[in-house]
């Protein structure tokens, strides 16, 4: 029955086990599963998976339970990735970062490899380091074929970056670079800025 289920995941959640997730349909997030009882799949980490989000529909993935809440009925699956500490790998990874500060702060460009397209995102991989990009931060004339993009390197303007939480923002439209950067620069120096109001949401 239904607490029999509840149990059971409860003890694979607290054990990290991973278990067979069944795709039953999608949401503009990601994606609801079947593990036994119904769970949700962010569209994010399967982006960053490399997975075509457009046909996993009935496909099977393996899945860990990242969080679960028998009182409201929500439980919360991410893919399962087996673990791996390998120094050679933890070594490669921080030299990535470093690089990564190193092209920014020399304000140059860096390649990335098109993983994966989803509605909203898309998923890049840099010096081995994957991350999510909006489908806005790409040229206009590349939004429309974007699907095509996927296994082309592209190169990207770092516009922020920040090791400590492991986030970087990218970009390939030069415009919106330049003004993030001047909004920046504003924002250090405590400088007011004049702003045009274009509408008013009730």
């Amino acid at each position: 029955d239904a607490q029999k289920r509840w149990d059971m995941l409860k003890q694979a959640f607290e054990a990290k086990e991973s278990l067979a997730a069944v795709v039953k349909s999608r949401s503009t997030e990601g994606f609801f599963v079947d593990i036994g009882l119904d769970a949700f799949l962010p569209e994010k980490g399967v982006l960053l998976s490399g997975l075509n989000t457009e046909n996993l529909i009935g496909s099977t993935l393996q899945v860990v339970i990242s969080s679960i809440n028998q009182q409201k009925g929500r439980l919360n699956v991410v893919l399962f990735h087996p673990p791996s500490e390998r120094p050679a790998q933890i070594e490669a990874w921080h030299e990535a970062w470093q690089e990564l500060l190193k092209r920014f702060c020399a304000n140059e460009k860096v390649g990335g490899l098109v993983l994966a397209v989803g509605p909203r995102d898309c998923a890049v991989e840099v010096l081995g380091l994957k991350f999510i990009i909006a489908k806005g931060e790409f040229q206009p004339s590349e939004g429309e074929s974007l699907p095509n993009l996927v296994g082309k390197v592209l190169d990207f303007s770092i516009v922020e970056i920040d090791p400590n939480e492991h986030a970087v923002s990218l970009t390939r439209r030069c415009e919106d670079l330049v003004f993030w950067k001047k909004l920046s620069g504003a924002m250090n120096a405590k400088e007011t800025i004049s702003a045009t109001i274009q509408c008013v949401v009730k």
